[in-house]
């Protein structure tokens, strides 16, 4: 796909998506250390398959692999630094990976499917699950502080379930 690449191309194509990366790959695997990991070699896998080096646009091609390596990998220890992180961290993987690559990395929804490899309905709807998921945490932890705040323990209404 590509010709011979230079150690300066190599290190420029880097320092331009790196941090990116890094952002979907700490957001999706919610530790440092392993995330380190899975961007060092999703872009040792993207340089190996010969793919374009200067892009305007995000290469899906990178996203992806370094998805795969994600998911490779499993994440280890947790380490968040809120509770609204560790609510992203409790989505399902693909709910997950659509929420930081659109809701985070403003990656527009078609480019989001192909970098999952999702129908553009697929990621529509995990799109909207994962606002509902994260959506449900904020007002469940907003009314939990409120009781906490008031020195009350929240009551479960009659005629709900346990």
């Amino acid at each position: 796909m590509g010709g011979k690449r230079t150690e300066t191309e190599l290190r420029e194509f880097y320092e331009q998506w790196a941090s990116v990366v890094s952002t979907f790959c700490r957001f999706y695997l919610g530790n440092v250390e392993v995330a380190e990991n899975a961007v060092a070699q999703g872009f040792l896998d993207y340089f190996r398959c010969g793919y374009p080096l200067r892009l305007d646009h995000l290469p899906t091609a990178l996203i992806s692999l370094t998805l795969e390596e994600c998911d490779r990998s499993g994440g280890g220890a947790v380490e968040v630094d809120s509770g609204f992180e560790a609510a992203v961290l409790g989505l399902l993987p693909e709910e997950r990976a659509v929420f930081i690559l659109h809701g985070v990395l403003d990656l527009q929804l078609p480019w989001v499917a192909v970098v999952t490899g999702t129908s553009y309905p697929g990621v529509s709807q995990l799109w909207l699950r994962s606002l509902v998921q994260l959506r449900m945490f904020i007002v469940h932890d907003g009314c939990s502080r409120l009781f906490a705040d008031g020195g009350l323990e929240p009551e479960s209404s009659r005629g709900t379930s346990a």
